[in-house]
């Protein structure tokens, strides 16, 4: 899912990821997008989007970069440093950097130069190696002249990883530094560029950093257990008020404040699921048997256009979090795998 993107791509990269990387159903993307790899030893482990570059990395970690609107091949690019496989990827907000991830752990900042064509390595500009398990997420903030890249991990530990921007070139400003350190294991991170204020769920709780007032917040006082996740939204009838969602057991919402961490209001999906039935999302006509509902969360979020996007391994929900409503637009589960 890419977090960086408008909402058409957004959901196009939700789509690629199922049918691309997943390799779960026959379509014409997987042909135009396969193709490039040229044999079955090398395979797709992971992808982001951009305005303008769909990257997908690999198991030898290699990136193979396609034109986003077309799917055309543009080309292979690579670095001798990087040779494990590409565990996560993220463009920035501009699109001309991406952080790529490997199981070590390690996180290489590199510029791309997708837009020059030229058949040069990747330029690595940063190597951010202050964590010891495998990287779970990664997101860009960003300001007039600064990036910076926030990561978690499996321990939980959280990253910051400052790229600064002088005229037309990128260079790391200052070594990565360890921000803060969770419970356990880090599910998911959303930064809200306005407030400047980074959200980290882990398996138990949501954590809030404050980077201009300082200091970090627990979302609500109750525990959870499991992939739980969370995000930002705008909500239009509040009128534009910005409030956290974390997901909550039994596909349950809760409203926070963006700057205290209060719960402000508790939103109940068990009814709309009931009366929702499932559709398919690769064959549309295919009859869906009966599901067994207990079990079925939320876990991660993403808002997407006027309504929040919620994924697990195997169920995709579109959901309408405006005041008043608790209803969910639609979802599907004839996807297996699903990864991000």
């Amino acid at each position: 899912v890419s977090t960086q993107s408008t909402g058409v791509f957004l959901l196009y990269s939700i789509e690629i990821s199922i049918l691309v990387v997943m390799s779960v159903v026959k379509h014409a993307l997987v042909d135009s997008i396969s193709a490039p790899l040229g044999s079955s030893r090398i395979k797709y482990t992971c992808l982001d989007v951009s305005k303008n570059y769909l990257v997908c990395g690999t198991n030898t970690g290699s990136l193979y970069c396609f034109e986003a609107q077309t799917q055309k091949f543009l080309q292979l690019i690579s670095s001798t440093e990087i040779r494990e496989p590409i565990r996560l990827i993220k463009f920035s907000p501009d699109g001309q950097l991406l952080a790529l991830t490997n199981p070590a752990g390690h996180i290489f900042i590199v510029e791309h130069n997708l837009q020059t064509r030229q058949k040069d390595k990747l330029k690595i500009l940063h190597k951010v190696t202050e964590h010891k398990v495998p990287v779970t997420d990664m997101v860009w903030s960003h300001g007039d002249d600064n990036l910076r890249l926030f990561s978690g991990d499996e321990d939980g530990c959280l990253v910051m990883s400052p790229i600064s921007k002088l005229k037309s070139l990128f260079s790391a400003k200052v070594s990565s530094e360890l921000l803060f350190r969770c419970d356990s294991r880090c599910v998911q991170l959303h930064f809200n560029h306005e407030a400047n204020v980074l959200l980290a769920s882990s398996l138990t709780k949501s954590i809030a950093l404050n980077f201009t007032k300082g200091g970090a917040v627990q979302i609500g006082t109750k525990p959870r257990e499991g992939l739980y996740g969370g995000c930002h939204v705008k909500f239009l009838t509040l009128g534009g008020e910005t409030s956290f969602l974390v997901a909550r057991p039994g596909r349950r919402l809760w409203r926070a404040d963006i700057n205290s961490g209060a719960v402000k209001q508790t939103l109940n999906y068990k009814v709309s699921l009931e009366k929702t039935p499932p559709t398919n999302l690769a064959i549309k006509d295919q009859e869906i048997p009966p599901l067994k509902l207990k079990g079925i969360n939320f876990a991660k979020l993403v808002p997407f256009a006027d309504c929040l996007v919620s994924w697990t391994d195997r169920y995709l929900f579109f959901i309408d979090v405006e005041d008043g409503s608790r209803e969910i637009l639609q979802w599907h589960c004839d996807i297996i795998g699903i990864q991000d």
